[in-house]
């Protein structure tokens, strides 16, 4: 069964190319058939400052906080070394107003777990080339086809479920992002933090 969230995405994420919104399709039902299960964050806000001409956020000026219904936080990747890719999928196209938005955070072309630091030359996450991060933002059913921006992460975490999963704690990032090697850019900030369930205690 096709998680709503990426169900919804599937079905509505738009780009300037039909290919993108087609592969973005399969991705996300991809991401929804096994494998561990997203988890529930307590808390997320998204911060958004589009330049004239930038595509994603139109020129416009976004700071969103997100109820914990509405974000799913997903290890896409892993290396031996530890989680390497990142998604996070926020928001809901109606009612409106549309806070939608999927962000990647890759560092798994870099051969390097998801750690803090600066992340320069990032390409688009799913299409990044070896020595390059990985970087994906889009927002209210908008997304590039192709992309160069850069992201420094400030702060992550993970935790292991009730189940042994590995989830995603917490993660904090800034970013910008050029889409189709234009000038105009999107810049932006993101939080999320999840409250790890309390562990098992012995003999029960």
């Amino acid at each position: 069964m096709v998680d709503p969230l990426h169900d919804r995405a599937a079905k509505n994420i738009t780009s300037k190319n039909p290919f993108r919104s087609a592969f973005f399709a399969l991705v996300l039902v991809a991401l929804s058939a096994g494998g561990p299960q997203p988890a529930s964050a307590d808390f997320a806000r998204l911060t958004l400052q589009s330049e004239l001409g930038d595509f994603i956020g139109q020129g416009g000026t976004f700071d969103i906080t997100y109820p914990s219904n509405e974000i799913s936080a997903q290890i896409r990747r892993t290396l031996p070394s530890g989680p390497a890719e990142l998604l996070f999928d926020v928001g809901h196209v109606v009612p409106p107003p549309n806070t939608f938005a999927l962000l990647f955070f890759g560092t798994d072309m870099l051969g390097i777990p998801m750690q803090t630091g600066i992340y320069t030359d990032a390409q688009r996450a799913d299409f990044a080339q070896p020595n390059h991060p990985g970087l994906d933002v889009s927002f209210q059913n908008r997304g590039c086809n192709t992309l160069t921006g850069n992201f420094t992460v400030n702060e992550v975490s993970f935790f292991r479920d009730l189940s042994g999963n590995l989830q995603i704690g917490s993660f904090d990032a800034s970013f910008e992002q050029h889409c189709e090697g234009m000038t105009p850019a999107l810049f932006g900030t993101f939080f999320s933090r999840v409250q790890p369930f309390p562990s098992r205690q012995p003999g029960r």
